[in-house]
């Protein structure tokens, strides 16, 4: 769901003015901001979801079966983000005001919260700051995953978000047969998830197959880590075409793409 960006403007500066004025550093833990925020973390069981927030009480339930530390951060996070959405009256009314339907409401507020985690794991200044310094390119997202303790899924989206020029992001996802697996040669590549930065109104869909003519496909015979072409092309779901140049990295079987337009 596309939520517009006034709304998510409003989530990142209610997120930004709870660490001002709550006196947390832009690097918190969440169990550190949920106890300034006088809110109560316990460990418990729950049925398909990360985590949930009791509101009256004002208890954080994570779900006990997360290992990852990653996850278990940016869940808490994210629950965080719907105590103080709920906290804002003003912000929470305008909200109902918009969004009449109770399951389309549920699902902004979701991303919403979703948006003040990442806020708070990986302030949107200090990305900036680290791609001024750096450089923009998909090598950062082994160093937001390390200096912000985000998965890759967040990092991703995270560089999409701080981009500073038109690009599209993705994961995608070789996919082999099961017989004979010592060839290791994919049968397919498909997009598992994309991101488009605020210059690129055109949006990279799930499950679109990467052509066999692509030059991705000529870096899966030794999976480097790393690659890079210069005009070359991104194929949408449509079969539509346009010049792109690529940076991308293998890991595990995937491959993050940037697709600079």
């Amino acid at each position: 769901m596309e939520i517009p960006q006034n709304l998510r403007e409003r989530m990142e500066q209610l997120v930004q003015n709870t660490i001002k004025d709550f006196n947390l550093t832009e690097a918190t833990s969440p169990e550190n901001a949920a106890k300034r925020l006088g809110l109560t973390i316990h460990n418990g069981k729950l049925q398909k979801v990360d985590g949930a927030f009791d509101e009256k009480t004002k208890v954080i339930l994570i779900n006990e079966n997360i290992t990852l530390g990653q996850r278990k951060r940016f869940t808490l996070f994210h629950e965080i983000c719907h105590y103080l959405l709920r906290n804002d009256d003003e912000f929470f009314s305008d909200l109902n005001d918009i969004y009449e339907d109770d399951e389309e409401f549920r699902k902004v507020e979701e991303r919403l919260c979703d948006m003040g985690a990442i806020e708070f794991a990986a302030p949107k200044e200090q990305v900036k700051a680290l791609i001024n310094e750096c450089g923009f390119s998909i090598t950062l997202l082994l160093d937001l995953e390390k200096k912000f303790h985000l998965s890759k899924q967040s990092a991703m989206w995270r560089l999409a978000e701080c981009a500073p020029h038109p690009c599209i992001l993705a994961i995608c996802r070789a996919e082999f047969d099961i017989y004979p697996l010592l060839t290791l040669v994919p049968k397919e590549i498909k997009v598992e998830n994309a991101w488009n930065s605020k210059w690129t109104p055109y949006k990279l869909r799930k499950e679109t197959p990467i052509p066999k003519d692509h030059p991705i496909w000529l870096t899966t015979d030794s999976f480097d880590d790393y690659f890079s072409f210069d005009d070359t092309y991104i194929q949408f779901f449509s079969g539509h075409q346009m010049e792109a140049d690529i940076e991308g990295i293998w890991i595990n079987g995937r491959v993050y793409i940037l697709f600079s337009l």
